[in-house]
């Protein structure tokens, strides 16, 4: 009989183990995240490469071409350095307008300014200088300047025939050994002797 309890109370024992109560998962609450602020974005200032040019910036002096006086129009004599008064007037002939784009401010302005009622790049030569009007300013080229940075020999300022223009005229030895002088926008060009013509007839 004790035998039969112990037994009983073992089984009942291990029973009570065996199948009580499971424990159950304890639940936890996620915790909120921070929200985080923007980051802000910063414009990158603009660089100087991005710049604008100068508005004052000159154009390039043209590139030296080839000119040939074989087939060409005469157009008459005319003058290297000038045959007058240094200063434009209203009779002048007219430089260029490739010309015109390279000039610089005489300075000192002369005064009175000879440039104050004439029209614009009306031209006369002194030496291997051009003096011109621009916007009633008294403009100068230094044509031999001009001539050796576009790769001719020389340059030198020519008053071509009255109908046509006063202007700086590029300078090298042509295939006959003679000195051949042209515009820088191929118009007109003048051998050593001032016998000037059309290059492109």
């Amino acid at each position: 009989m004790h035998k039969k309890l112990v037994v009983a109370a073992m089984v009942f024992g291990f029973g009570g183990v065996a199948f009580g109560p499971c424990s159950k998962e304890e639940k936890v609450d996620p915790k909120p995240v921070a929200a985080t602020a923007p980051t802000p974005t910063v414009e990158a200032a603009p660089s100087a490469s991005a710049a604008k040019p100068l508005a004052s910036a000159k154009p390039a002096t043209p590139a030296k071409t080839k000119r040939t006086k074989a087939g060409a129009k005469p157009l008459g004599k005319g003058t290297k350095g000038g045959s007058g008064g240094s200063r434009p007037t209203a009779s002048s002939n007219k430089t260029s307008s490739t010309t015109a784009g390279l000039g610089d401010d005489v300075d000192p302005a002369p005064d009175p300014d000879p440039c104050e009622n004439q029209p614009d790049r009306v031209a006369e030569c002194d030496g291997k200088k051009l003096y011109y009007c621009q916007d009633h300013d008294l403009m100068v080229v230094n044509c031999d300047s001009v001539a050796k940075q576009a790769s001719y020999t020389s340059g030198d300022c020519v008053e071509a025939p009255s109908d046509h223009i006063t202007d700086c005229l590029g300078c090298d030895v042509d295939d006959d050994g003679s000195v051949l002088c042209c515009d820088f926008g191929g118009t007109i060009c003048c051998d050593d002797k001032g016998n000037c013509f059309d290059p492109k007839d």
